[in-house]
């Protein structure tokens, strides 16, 4: 149980093999399980954009210890519609609720390491549909 004097910890799951972008829940556990594990340390942001209908690209940035980034392809939504219900979820699970955006500053857990995560969308016409989310370990 977390200590009182400490944000409340989420449990990031295992999202198994199944990336079915219709199974939200599932779609965007991969998303930030993602974020906290590839590159082998975990990637440094995942990050999305609606740009246009053929643009549904999740993606997460690794730093590599020579300084160099890169991009690494995750999973793609299917439709608009998705994509922002992908979003919402991410807002009502990772960010207390916000479901047209915010920012929130979370710790996440996954395999017993703990990441700092500092979450910030979008999910409305006027300020579009996009996310990012840095992430590093806290331990």
């Amino acid at each position: 149980m977390p200590d009182a004097q400490e944000p409340n910890v989420i449990e990031v799951p295992e999202p198994g093999v199944a990336s079915d972008p219709r199974d939200v829940t599932r779609f965007v556990d991969r998303l930030v399980h993602a974020l906290l594990t590839y590159g082998g340390g975990g990637g440094r942001l995942l990050y999305a954009e609606l740009g246009s209908a053929h643009d549904l690209r999740w993606c997460v940035r690794m730093g590599a210890a020579d300084g160099t980034e890169r991009d690494v392809f995750v999973a793609a939504s299917t439709s608009k519609g998705g994509f922002r219900t992908a979003l919402a979820r991410i807002g009502h699970h990772y960010m207390g609720g916000q479901l047209y955006g915010g920012a929130s500053q979370v710790i996440l857990s996954v395999d017993g390491r703990r990441y700092a995560a500092a979450f910030y969308m979008a999910n409305d016409a006027w300020r579009g549909y996009w996310l990012r989310v840095y992430a590093r370990r806290s331990e």
